[in-house]
């Protein structure tokens, strides 16, 4: 008897079939007594081949769209055509529970709700996580809560009017009374954005869970990007607008890893993680391009901060808070335990104009519980601090107590020729072990120490100041720097 066989279609049984080597492809037309066998074979057998038939015809037909809808809290109905989901909604809340939301990339989810404000809260109770790969719709706010995981796909594409996707849970009762709490101190899974999230002028976007990956494209212009890890975290909303955010509880393993385009201008993008105590590992990530530049005299702001306990922050890529059209540039605060700032990192807050100094709420400040500025590594190397201060005001500001802590300590030449200002601020002492040269015009240094300590020129290094206006302010008192003498 043969035994070697090879796989074609039925078109009859639409499913796929195995035949002899010899047999040709394309539809098979059987007798009525061999068809008969055959399905006796296809769904009677027990062969490598019949399982092999029915898995692959069960792929070809499978969608995975989101199934078992039921609406909680809030009026809404539910209707599926082909491989578009809507969801019409008409009141201004409703509450959905899912046994699954999840998309293919060709399938489409659309939400028809009554305003811009109006939000729909997609809650999974299955046990799948929800991959999501196609298109995702809507004119009001659409929450997704899965305690399983939240994935938007390299295919995704998100348009909504406002979007807030985490693993931890949010109650009816709190969301129905505008108490925006999501919290699940148990739960240990993530929320990724490997697609595309874009929400119209001040819309907001929140990525909450205990881990957030971020590969894809988030663009928010005048609005909010928050990506939060912790356990337990309650956003500030107002029609659809983030006022702000509040972690009540943090996680023993909390991440961020940025890796992605964020895309706020006028707006603001907030990165953050926190711990519990001082045992835990609390980490952001930030490799990607994160911009948040001035628009219509509206200036961004970028905020990166792990624990100040026991959190760090490593920062690469860009972070742009400039103002290329005019205007000043924006603020940028990267915050940790420990901080440290790839020599290969873009960080500006510049200005169209370079006449006075910018003001002193423009500009990046780097907090970490004790900053070295090295030639290579440390929290920031001396090449991209010089480099930042051609481009806008700067703050390093060491903030530790403890032995070892609250110490700013340059140890590599450092050097910058524009108007800006260089603010240096420690708990303990300001040690400089190589030269600080400051050529600008009307450039500015400041230096604050704490009480009982004092700031030290150590190895022979010495700061230079050779503008023409420049200023020098040592704990709040300020020094005229005169580098000519009138001629009588």
């Amino acid at each position: 008897m043969n035994k070697i066989y090879r796989v074609i279609w039925n078109a009859t049984h639409f499913c796929w079939q195995a035949v002899s080597e010899i047999a040709k492809g394309g539809t098979v037309v059987e007798s009525s007594i061999k068809r008969n066998k055959l399905k006796k074979t296809l769904w009677g057998g027990s062969t490598k081949t019949t399982v092999f038939a029915v898995n692959l015809l069960s792929a070809s037909i499978a969608l995975a769209g989101p199934t078992g809808g039921v609406v909680s809290s809030g009026t809404a109905t539910i209707s599926t055509a082909g491989t578009t989901t809507t969801i019409n909604q008409s009141t201004a809340k409703a509450a959905i529970d899912w046994s699954s939301f999840s998309t293919n990339n060709n399938e489409v989810v659309n939400f028809v709700q009554p305003s811009s404000s109006s939000i729909t809260l997609n809650r999974v109770t299955g046990s799948s996580a929800s991959n999501l790969n196609g298109q995702l719709n809507a004119n009001g706010q659409v929450f997704i809560i899965n305690p399983n995981g939240v994935l938007f796909g390299s295919t995704s594409q998100v348009n909504t009017a406002g979007l807030v996707a985490s693993t931890l849970n949010l109650s009816n009762s709190d969301f129905n009374n505008n108490l925006y709490n999501f919290n699940n101190s148990g739960n240990n899974k993530s929320v990724e954005n490997r697609g595309k999230i874009t929400v119209p002028t001040g819309g907001t976007v929140a990525l909450l869970a205990p881990t957030v990956k971020h590969t894809g494209t988030i663009k928010a212009p005048q609005g909010n990007v928050l990506l939060a890890a912790a356990g337990d975290i309650t956003l500030n909303l107002n029609n659809g607008s983030l006022l702000g955010y509040t972690i009540n509880q943090g996680k023993a393993q909390a991440l961020i890893n940025s890796g992605g385009m964020i895309q706020a201008d006028g707006g603001k993008v907030v990165l953050t993680a926190k711990g519990i105590d001082e045992l835990s590992n609390a980490v952001v990530n930030s490799v990607g391009v994160i911009q948040a530049q001035t628009v219509n005299n509206i200036r961004g702001v970028i905020e990166l901060g792990s624990d100040l306990t026991s959190g760090t922050l490593n920062v690469g890529g860009t972070l742009d808070a400039s103002a290329p059209n005019g205007g000043s540039g924006g603020q940028i605060k990267t915050s940790a335990a420990n901080v440290q700032i790839s020599s290969g990192a873009n960080i500006t807050t510049q200005r169209n104009s370079t006449t006075g100094l910018p003001p002193t709420t423009s500009g990046w400040e780097l907090q970490a519980k004790n900053i070295d500025v090295e030639f290579f590594g440390g929290s920031v190397s001396s090449t991209t601090l010089g480099d930042a201060l051609n481009k806008g005001n700067v703050t390093l500001n060491a903030i530790g107590t403890a032995e070892g802590q609250g110490n700013i300590n340059l140890n590599d030449a450092t050097s910058w020729n524009a108007n800006t200002a260089l603010t240096l601020t420690a708990s303990k002492d300001i040690n400089f072990n190589s030269d600080l040269d400051l050529s600008g015009d009307k450039a500015k240094l400041a230096m604050n120490y704490g009480a009982g300590s004092d700031y030290n020129l150590n190895n022979g290094a010495k700061i230079n100041i050779s503008g023409s206006s420049s200023n020098l302010v040592i704990n709040d008192k300020s020094y005229i720097v005169i580098n000519e003498l009138g001629v009588e």
